[in-house]
């Protein structure tokens, strides 16, 4: 019975212990896209994201942009009033996505992450210098030829589950301290006869 004191403990941490799955999200919307390069990041860290804590299951990046005035009946690949436009996605290897005229309806892009796959953005001579998953700094770069194109949205999903121990509520913390009591009284009592 003296043992009860000890697992009391043990077994109030394996109640409170708790896994949460969360999808944590940054949007931009209804943004000009400016000739010459331009991007915004997002601070996931401030947005609720723990690095330390936090597994990783998926982040996706969506895209979706438009020409502002439609010039596809003027316009040339390769001419002045093409939508030459480079995206550079800052978590999936500093991947660059390439479109050498947009036109007229929007278009959108979907890049996906899950794990096992690499997420180094920027190496060092033997190791990572930045790495998004593990500093919560994701970014998108937009390089364009043109002030034609007008970003509808770019949104990031962190898809994370959180490994969380809370606080005990009220009940089982004063249900504990009855046992803890009662288990003390009887051991005292059993020591004491012998």
């Amino acid at each position: 019975m003296k043992n009860i004191i000890f697992i009391l403990p043990v077994l109030l941490t394996l109640i409170s212990f708790q896994s949460h799955a969360l999808i944590i999200t940054d949007v931009r919307k209804d943004a000009a896209i400016r000739e010459g390069y331009d991007g915004f990041s997002t601070d996931m860290i401030a947005l609720g994201y723990n690095p330390q804590t936090d597994i990783v299951n998926s982040v996706r990046l969506y895209v979706r942009v438009h020409e502002i005035i439609d010039d596809s009946d003027i316009d040339m690949p390769g001419s002045d009033t093409s939508e030459f436009v480079i995206f550079y996605t800052m978590l999936f290897g500093a991947r660059m996505h390439v479109y050498p005229d947009v036109d007229n309806e929007s278009f959108e892009f979907v890049r996906d992450y899950f794990p096992g796959e690499d997420t180094c953005v920027i190496w060092g001579m033997f190791e990572c210098d930045y790495d998004p998953v593990k500093t919560g700094q994701f970014g998108i770069g937009i390089a364009a030829s043109t002030d034609n194109l007008w970003l509808d949205e770019a949104r990031w999903e962190l898809d994370i589950t959180r490994t969380a121990i809370d606080e005990p509520s009220a009940p089982i913390l004063f249900l504990s301290a009855i046992l803890s009591l009662i288990s003390c009284r009887y051991w005292q009592r059993a020591n004491t006869k012998k």
